[in-house]
């Protein structure tokens, strides 16, 4: 198996990841300038919603395209009954054709006010009034909020409340550092709390936050392919001869790879996938089966399924913490490239891993 096939398979599994995945549904709406791009991109913590960048699908909507998540943008109404009364007939009718395809319904939308326009029009109030009305998962959301008084917010709030009772209401801004209660945290957790089991981890996975959960979800997807390594049974060593146990181990990265979000073409254009792998290598199988005395290092040599689950365990937990502080720095607003945190760093965390599997005797924590 030389590196190319560990890239292509690599590869493949991530894109047959990707068109088996259910994809939830988000509508973004509300009026001209309420700043409905930069909430997409706060929300998710990764810039989805380019400006210009959306792909129409309907009069006055736009798609941002994305692997795991439809994102759609509504275009905003002007002053003027007539104006306001088209936004509300072009988003209720939205809502209606998307219904008639259960893969593209809408599962939650966003409905952004900006708070120092210090006003909620009738159309914004029609319009909510009639989504909640067919029972859809609505949330008001005040935007640039570092624009406005405190004073106005609370009077946008209390105006949100007499005319639409209980609706949910959240704050947002792209001022860093500004915390807000409740903001865009609470918002993301509201619209993941909503959504069905079967959309919730695409959209986990889409963003680039739920950093704890995600790292939980990844640690389960490893212990699931070191039970698979472990049923192998006996492997011979070089690893061309062993493209089950390498098969298993490349599934498990695109899968923690679609868990995090993680561009994967960008990663193999600085990555090589062989590198991430102990066992592609001779060199490297030498050193990783000396963590595991009596099993020998000579190549040609046989390991057992202890050493093929300790093996798939290392290298999983090393690509999920390293996808972790990757997702992290990001967050943090630091600039870095993925391949700062698949070098030696990397290597040292698999065999770190290893140690511990082994010590542990293989038992899950």
């Amino acid at each position: 198996m030389t590196e190319t096939n560990f890239s292509g398979r690599y590869q493949e599994e991530y894109q047959r990841l990707l068109a088996s995945a259910s994809r939830p549904s988000v509508l973004v709406a509300g009026p001209t300038g309420a700043g409905k791009s930069s909430l997409v991109n706060l929300v998710l913590g990764r810039e989805i919603a380019k400006v210009g960048a959306g792909r129409p699908v309907t009069s006055g909507i736009k798609r941002y395209d994305h692997d795991l998540v439809n994102i759609y943008d509504s275009e905003g109404y002007e002053t003027g009954e007539a104006s306001q009364q088209r936004f509300k007939d072009m988003i209720v009718g939205f809502i209606d054709q998307q219904a008639g395809r259960a893969e593209d319904a809408i599962n939650v939308i966003w409905y952004c006010v900006s708070a120092p326009s210090e006003r909620l029009h009738d159309a914004d109030i029609l319009c909510v009034s009639a989504l909640r009305a067919k029972g859809l998962q609505v949330a008001m959301v005040l935007t640039q909020v570092d624009c406005a008084s405190e004073r106005a917010c609370n009077d946008l709030r209390a105006a949100i409340s007499e005319s639409l009772g209980t609706v949910p209401v959240f704050l947002s801004s792209t001022e860093p550092g500004l915390r807000l209660s409740p903001g865009v945290d609470d918002l993301y957790k509201w619209t993941r709390d909503r959504l069905p089991e079967s959309l919730r981890l695409a959209f986990m996975s889409a963003s680039n936050r739920d950093i704890a959960a995600k790292a939980e979800r990844g640690r389960a997807e490893v212990w699931q392919h070191v039970t698979g390594a472990f049923a192998t049974g006996f492997l011979p060593i070089p690893t061309s001869d062993a493209p089950v146990l390498l098969a298993n181990q490349m599934g498990m990265l695109a899968r923690l790879s679609a868990l995090w979000g993680i561009d994967v073409d960008l990663l193999l254009k600085l990555v090589s996938i062989e590198s991430l792998l102990p066992l592609a290598g001779k060199t490297l199988a030498g050193n990783v089966l000396k963590l595991f005395p009596g099993v020998g290092t000579a190549v040609g040599g046989v390991i057992n399924g202890m050493v093929a689950a300790g093996v798939t365990f290392g290298v999983g937990m090393a690509f999920n913490e390293s996808c972790r502080l990757f997702c992290e720095a990001q967050l943090g607003g630091k600039r870095v490239s993925i391949a700062d945190f698949f070098g030696e760093n990397f290597r040292q965390a698999v065999q770190r891993y290893i140690e511990e599997y082994r010590n542990k005797g293989g038992r899950a924590p």
